[in-house]
């Protein structure tokens, strides 16, 4: 495994969400290009809403379960901002853009390590939810559609 070439596809990626302003229910451009990325890289998403999930494969060796969860939201940026929230920018090894923290980089770390566990198949199941909807307010409509759905594992 080339983990240069899963990194940079990582950075790649949460360049192009940095880029979709993707405030609190407002996900939906965001939610696409998620989608999208976990498509090229051969899922296919189930949806709720604009929830995303991914599983991997079945429970047959009593192997680990593990469930992979994040959000694809942000706030809104603060006047005080120094540079253009929605440019995604590397300067001396640090992006910088709104949401290239909480939880941009989170999610796509979570979404390749999944691909990762899945290849290897070091656990059972390894699914991962995306899920809008959490830096204002909390995770409603997001992990508890999940939750009601049953689809947390």
């Amino acid at each position: 495994m080339d983990y240069s070439k899963v990194s940079a596809r990582a950075v790649e990626l949460l360049k192009k969400m940095i880029a979709i302003p993707s405030f609190s229910r407002s996900e939906a451009e965001v939610s696409a290009l998620i989608k999208a990325a976990m498509v090229a890289n051969g899922y296919q998403p189930e949806e709720i809403g604009l929830n995303l999930i991914l599983r991997g494969h079945n429970n047959t060796g009593g192997k680990p379960v593990l469930m992979l969860n994040s959000h694809m939201d942000t706030v809104k940026p603060v006047k005080d901002w120094t540079r253009d929230p929605f440019t995604p920018l590397v300067e001396n090894g640090c992006l910088y853009g709104l949401g290239s923290n909480d939880d941009g980089a989170g999610l796509v770390c979570l979404l390749n390590v999944f691909y990762l566990l899945v290849a290897e198949r070091t656990y059972t199941i390894a699914s991962i939810s995306v899920r809008p909807f959490n830096s204002t307010g909390g995770s409603r409509p997001g992990f508890f559609v999940l939750l009601k759905q049953k689809l947390t594992m």
